[in-house]
């Protein structure tokens, strides 16, 4: 009870584990699935956040903004995460499922000065994570 328990099918073909279903309370349901391996993995660890881009301090006032977003157990949750806000203002970001990049191109220039970055992600166990950044645009 209160575990974060996930479903997942084995896929010879790909010779890998995928998630297929998780819990709710104490009832684990999976629809649609066929003959093959089943486990149970519980997954407590939440996504990893890394290569928070750019940082430091840069020259140019539209910058793309950029981080790599991973998790190894159950995968990124896609359908309300990740979410990405520039000084507080939520800015509409793209996941890339191949690159797992998660990227926003500013279209305004932003003012000189610091900048901060907060990404959230969530797997689709319910494992949240949040980071916070920092940049500089410095003048001249």
């Amino acid at each position: 009870e209160g575990r974060r328990v996930g479903v997942y099918g084995y896929a010879p073909i790909k010779d890998k584990w995928g998630f297929i279903g998780t819990n709710s309370g104490t009832v684990i349901e999976i629809n649609g699935l066929g003959l093959g391996k089943v486990a149970l993995i519980e997954d407590d660890n939440p996504p990893k956040i890394s290569n928070i881009r750019p940082k430091g301090r840069i020259k140019s006032r539209k910058p793309t903004l950029s981080c790599v977003i991973t998790d190894n157990i159950s995968g990124v949750k896609l359908d309300a995460t990740p979410q990405m806000w520039i000084d507080g203002i939520w800015v509409p970001a793209e996941y890339d499922l191949d690159t797992k990049k998660f990227i926003y191109r500013i279209r305004n220039n932003l003012k000189r000065g610091k900048h901060t970055i907060n990404i959230e992600a969530v797997d689709k166990q319910g494992n949240k994570t949040r980071k916070t950044a920092s940049f500089i645009i410095r003048s001249g």
